[in-house]
């Protein structure tokens, strides 16, 4: 499914764009549309799976149960041959790795530990402790874990994190809300609840501030975070395919890496 991509991509910053930021009254269709014009530019990307697994609000009751390519009973799911869902774990720039799943979990290092954007499922727990330990990082310096959206993908291996590791697990209240209710996910995988991020909240860790947005559509109150960095050129920055997105005039550009329900967007202003 194109929806376990983990792209990178350039696009154009919403809030640059004078008719959305003077839009303060306007439908959201406007940024929705915005996004969609983003995300695909014949020849050059396509990341319409992204748009569309991102914008595409859920009805509400629907999230944290199976998507539709999931049983309805959740230990009946096939679990797949890790060599289908592990790959090498990549830097993307300066402090951000993917951490080696395509389940979307990013490590950002700090001077004062780790903090992993989502944990990937549960059958992948000692693949995501492995990917760690692949690119020189110690599993036990993960002092959060930020849960982007309410759906085992994102968070099936953190409750392992928060006991054998101590990690803090963060996440918004509405999707906290959607873990504890669901009765798809076992108990047994359920992460005690823990911190609860708030729209515009800074997470700071070390020298390290993460900005924290809450955008629900993929879930009520799902997350973006804003790791910001004074400067990224093509040579420092690539996908974990290893695809060098471009910038021309890059040096001297404040940039940053905006993750949202764990797909990642390489922007610029």
């Amino acid at each position: 499914m194109s929806c376990y991509r983990i792209p990178i991509f350039l696009s154009v910053f919403l809030a640059a764009s004078p008719t959305v930021t003077r839009a303060t009254a306007q439908s959201a269709d406007v940024h929705v549309a915005a996004a969609r014009t983003a995300a695909f530019d014949p020849g050059l990307h396509d990341f319409t799976g992204t748009f569309t697994a991102v914008c595409a609000e859920r009805e509400p009751g629907t999230q944290g149960l199976p998507t539709p390519g999931e049983p309805a009973d959740f230990n009946a799911r096939p679990i797949p041959e890790r060599s289908e869902w592990y790959m090498e774990p990549v830097k993307v720039f300066d402090n951000l790795y993917n951490v080696g799943t395509i389940f979307h979990v990013w490590a950002v290092t700090t001077s004062e530990g780790i903090i992993l954007l989502n944990s990937g499922k549960d059958y992948s727990m000692e693949g995501v402790v492995e990917g760690l330990q692949f690119i020189g990082l110690d599993p036990a310096d993960v002092e959060y874990v930020v849960i982007l959206a309410p759906h085992d993908l994102h968070y099936g291996a953190a409750k392992l994190f928060q006991d054998r590791y101590g990690s803090r697990i963060l996440l918004s209240e509405a999707d906290w809300n959607i873990i504890e209710e669901t009765e798809y996910v076992p108990a047994r995988l359920k992460p005690r609840k823990d911190i609860v991020l708030m729209d515009g909240q800074k997470l700071t860790l070390g020298d390290t501030t993460l900005t924290v947005q809450v955008t629900p559509g993929h879930g009520p109150g799902s997350l973006s975070i804003l790791v910001r960095r004074d400067r990224i050129c093509s040579r420092e920055a690539q996908t974990p395919e290893g695809r060098q997105p471009t910038a021309s005039g890059c040096a001297g550009w404040r940039s940053g890496l905006e993750l949202s329900g764990g797909r990642a967007s390489l922007f610029f202003k």
